[in-house]
This record gives structure tokens, C-alpha cells and sequence, in this order.
């Protein structure tokens, strides 16, 4: 006999049950007893109809839903048999649930007397919690239209049922396949909707309520960038995410920033366009949204953004927390050599960097510097007077005395004769003793580090 047929006997079942290893296990055995237990309801197997609703009662007592089959209490409360009819007073006892339709009764006079509202926010609340689907059905309903008539009960339900509802609406879409509320493959999209339509009231016109629902807005979100979409909700969901950086709560804001990086390679434009909330982000006294942020800049750079979004991290790196400078410096010098349109540009940059990052500057970083200033003979000059002025007022930083040191030391005739001078600086006036000094103290310097 299939374990799973509708005459399966009680303990058969039971067995069954008791054996499994895992509560997945569990879940799929009553799942497949359930539905066995359907299919003879449809069929009208009077045979079996006892021992059917004695196997739902055990079912209901595990906590698993069992309304689909209340009618068969009736029917065999109906039975000429005394057998069939303890069995069906026994499951209208257990299965029936009154506080369903004293639910529904309440909706309904709230409806035409508002004013009975207040008496019933704190039974209305207590329904928010409860585990059978048919009295959270209504409860929610209920407290739905108590808010809309009644601002002590809105009023309520904002300080005390907001986290729970939003707990519940997070369960459900996590909740595995229900078989008895599936409608084209949507886990009981009539308690999604008024889950949702309750928490719309309770956050209209309420910041703190509204933020306290932002999960529901990341998981809309998360959905969004994972279904196929012509781009419209795309964008929609990105700018929601732009608006979580603007966020007080910082685990928000780090959501936000992890799954605007995830859609970069979906939408890079429109993550674009919240690149200065961004950088704002970078700034942020967190550090962990400093870091996240710093990722997401460095992915956001191309070749029409780079110099602008290098000023503002340069900018900042004369600010930036000593335990923020190496990760800081790091991406910084990586955006300058990756995206670079032209040396002197990049020239430029490093000598911004160099004074600014100490010794948080890799090796390999001053060693491709001197490469690149090798590499261009008509920045020679420009670069030696550079890098003479900016020597003189180093302290401790390695990387930049090594690689003005070894520049003075190659173009030290074109920084004394003043030769190459560009349109975009100054002339000075240096003499071969004034040179011989600087080269001296910086070397010094170096010894003492």
C-alpha cells in the first residue's frame, strides 16, 4: 500500500512522522499525507473519511494548517454511526476555530460603528501573532480597517505590531512550497497583499514607521535585480537604494551599498547617477561603510569620470583616518594607473599622493612612477622641480624622498638650468648648492627612518 494513500492508518502515519530526521522531513511527509487527504475530500471517499480526519486532527496538533478540512467534521457528525460522529465532534472541537470568525464578525462592526474600534486594538493585536493562517487573514484585515477609522488604534499598531508584521512578511516570502495557499507558484499571495496594504497605512505620513520597513523595500529590491526586467523597475530599485544611503541607520546604508554594487554590471548608469551620495559615503565615520563605499567608487570609475572622482578621494586622503590612508591609497593609485589619460595627468596625481600617503605607498606603486616619468623626456623638467619643491617639506615619507632623490639625481642640470618649463607652471631659480642640500637632507631623512 502507497504510505501515503488516504487509507493509510493513523499510526502508520504517525510512524512515519516520528521517524523523520529533520523538520524538512517532517514537513514533507504531513505535506504529501495532506494532499493524499485532499484528493480523497474530492473524491467523497466516505470510506475513509474517519480515519482521515483523525489523521488531520494529529496534524493540527503538530501545528500544521488543516481548514481544508473542516467540512468532513460536519459530514460525519452527519453519519448514522455513533463511530463517525465522535470522530466529528472531536475534530469541530479541535479544528474549527472560533477566533476566525469572531474576527470577521469584528471587521464587520467596525465597518458600521468606527466608533467600537478602540475596544478591540488590543485583542485586534494579539491576532498579528497568531500561527493559524485563517485568524491572521482576518486579524490583519481587521486591524487593516481599525487604522483607517480609528487614529488611537493606528497609533497602536505603529509603536507595538510594525516589527512583527514586517517578521511575518519576511517569513511567508521565505516559506517553503504550501501546496493549500499557492496560486501560480506564489506562496499565498492573498496574505502578501494584505500584509502589505496594512503596513502601507501604518507608514503613510510616518518617517520612523517607514523606515522601520525598509527590509520589505531591500527584499523588493533584491527581487527586482533578479527577475528579468526591460530596465524600468531596474532603475526604480536603484534609486530606492540611493535613497537607503541617505539613511541614519547604518546597516541600511551597508545593505545599500552591497547591492548597488551588484548592480553595477546590471545598470552601471543609473548607479552612476548616486555616485556623489556615495563619496559622501566614503566620509562617513563607520568604518565599515567608509570601506564598502571605497569598493563601490572604485568600480564606479571610467575614463569619463576618473579625474573628477580622483580630486574628491584625493581630497580627502589629506583628511582620512590613519587606519583608512593604506586602503585609501591603494585604490587611489590603482585608479591613476588604470584609467590615466596622459602621463602628466598622472604624474600629477602620484605627486598629490606621495606627500599625503607616507609610507602607506606601495612599492611597486613609486616604482611605476619612476618608470612613467622615465618614459617621458618633455616632462623631465616639470617633473624634477615638482618633485624639489615638494621634498622640502617631507616628514617620514619614504616613498617620496626615494623617488625625488633618484629624479634630482638624473634631472638635476634641468632643474638648475630651469629647461622644459610648461605653460602650467612657474619658473625657479635653483642653484647647483641649493640642490646638493635638498638631495643631502632628504637622504639624511631617509637614514633616520
Amino acid at each position: 500500500m502507497n504510505p501515503f494513500s488516504s487509507g493509510t492508518r493513523l499510526r502508520d502515519m504517525i510512524r512515519a512522522i516520528r521517524a523523520c530526521k529533520t523538520a524538512a522531513e517532517e514537513r514533507g511527509v504531513v505535506r504529501k499525507e495532506c494532499a493524499s487527504i485532499r484528493s480523497a475530500i474530492s473524491e467523497n471517499d466516505n470510506d475513509y473519511r474517519h480515519r482521515n480526519l483523525a489523521k488531520l486532527m494529529f496534524i493540527h496538533m503538530l501545528g500544521y494548517p488543516t481548514h481544508f478540512g473542516q467540512m468532513e467534521c460536519l459530514k460525519l457528525i452527519a453519519s448514522p454511526g455513533f463511530p463517525e460522529k465522535r470522530i466529528g465532534y472531536l475534530g469541530l472541537m479541535l479544528l474549527l476555530d472560533e477566533r476566525q470568525e469572531a474576527a470577521l464578525c469584528t471587521v464587520r462592526i467596525i465597518r458600521k460603528v468606527p466608533d467600537l474600534a478602540e475596544n478591540f486594538i488590543n485583542s485586534a493585536a494579539a491576532l498579528l501573532k497568531e500561527k493559524h493562517h485563517g485568524v491572521l487573514l482576518t486579524g490583519v484585515q481587521l486591524c487593516t480597517d481599525m487604522s483607517k477609522v480609528s487614529t488611537e488604534a493606528l497609533e497602536y499598531f505603529k509603536k507595538k505590531s510594525i516589527d512583527g508584521l514586517v517578521k511575518v512578511l519576511k517569513d511567508l516570502a521565505n516559506s517553503p512550497y504550501a501546496p493549500e495557499y499557492d496560486i501560480a507558484g506564489i506562496t499565498d499571495p492573498l496574505l502578501h497583499i494584505r500584509l502589505l496594504k496594512l503596513l502601507r497605512v501604518l507608514g503613510q505620513g510616518d518617517a520612523d514607521s517607514s523606515d522601520a520597513m525598509n527590509d520589505i523595500l531591500a527584499q523588493c529590491v533584491a527581487t527586482i535585480m533578479s527577475i528579468e526586467d526591460n530596465g524600468g523597475l531596474r532603475v526604480l530599485a536603484i534609486n530606492i537604494l540611493g535613497r537607503f544611503l541617505s539613511s541614519r541607520d547604518n546597516n541600511i546604508r551597508y545593505v545599500a551599498l552591497n547591492m548597488l554594487m551588484k548592480a553595477i554590471s546590471l545598470d552601471s548608469q543609473a548607479v552612476q547617477r548616486h555616485r556623489v551620495t556615495i563619496l559622501e559615503c566614503v566620509k562617513d565615520s563607520d568604518a565599515s561603510i567608509r570601506k564598502r563605499a571605497l569598493e563601490l567608487v572604485y568600480l564606479l570609475v571610467n575614463e569619463s569620470n576618473v579625474k573628477s572622482l580622483t580630486k574628491e578621494l584625493v581630497d580627502y586622503l589629506e583628511v582620512s583616518d590613519q587606519e583608512f590612508k593604506e586602503d585609501l591609497t591603494a585604490k587611489i593609485c590603482s585608479i591613476v594607473e588604470k584609467f590615466s589619460p596622459d602621463k602628466l595627468w598622472y604624474i600629477d596625481q602620484m605627486l598629490k599622493v606621495l606627500p599625503e600617503a607616507g609610507n602607506y605607498v606601495k612599492d611597486d606603486v613609486w616604482h611605476a612612477l619612476i618608470v612613467v616619468i622615465t618614459n617621458a623626456p618633455n616632462l623631465h623638467g616639470y617633473t624634477v622641480r615638482s618633485l624639489y619643491k615638494a621634498v622640502q617639506t617631507a616628514d617620514e615619507q619614504e616613498p617620496l624622498v626615494r623617488v625625488a632623490v633618484w629624479c634630482i639625481g638624473e634631472y638635476g642640470e634641468l632643474l638648475v638650468r630651469n629647461s622644459g618649463v610648461l605653460d602650467v607652471e612657474d619658473p625657479i631659480t635653483v642653484t647647483e648648492s641649493e640642490a646638493v642640500d635638498v638631495v643631502e637632507a632628504a637622504i639624511g631623512l631617509i637614514l633616520q627612518i
